[in-house]
């Protein structure tokens, strides 16, 4: 795996610089046995989603989680990609179909937690939020910065 993540390093660097016609041409160098890795697929995926093509990147997620649903990574995107596009409800049913092992992941909780507040379910938002704290307390700093999360402190 760290072969393809060090091949990928260029287009890391160009998705970050925004300069994403430039990132989709370093995918497109890779040879056709390479393009079937996980690793890249969530590349594409990372380009769509820094296009703000959430549609697209909703289409291209459920493939990937069908294909991979150990790579909880594309749950977690899918998911922000329905949120993006206003299908909130439809982005909390996406992490909460994802394999059981996902519910050890901060993130799981920390997703849905904005996921309800959004809802109004401001009670469920926090309790979860507390659950995401109690794995990695580093996502409470990020939780008081968090627009989605913002009801919370209000």
């Amino acid at each position: 795996m760290r072969d393809i993540e060090a091949l990928l390093q260029p287009f890391t660097g160009y998705l970050e610089l925004g300069m994403y016609e430039d990132a989709e041409k370093e995918l497109q160098n890779f040879l056709p046995e390479l393009k079937e890795h996980p690793f890249l697929a969530l590349a594409q995926l990372e380009l769509i989603m820094a296009r703000k093509q959430w549609q697209e990147g909703v289409v291209l997620g459920k493939t990937l989680c069908q294909r991979w649903p150990e790579e909880f990574e594309f749950w977690f995107k899918t998911a922000y990609c329905l949120h993006e596009l206003r299908q909130t409800v439809e982005a909390k049913e996406t992490l909460l179909q994802a394999p059981v092992a996902i519910r050890e992941s901060a993130i799981f909780y920390y997703n849905l937690a904005c996921y309800e507040t959004q809802l109004g379910n401001l009670a469920e938002g926090r309790r979860l939020l507390g659950k995401s704290c109690k794995i990695d307390s580093g996502f409470h700093q990020d939780a008081l910065h968090d627009p989605d999360l913002q009801p919370l402190w209000e």
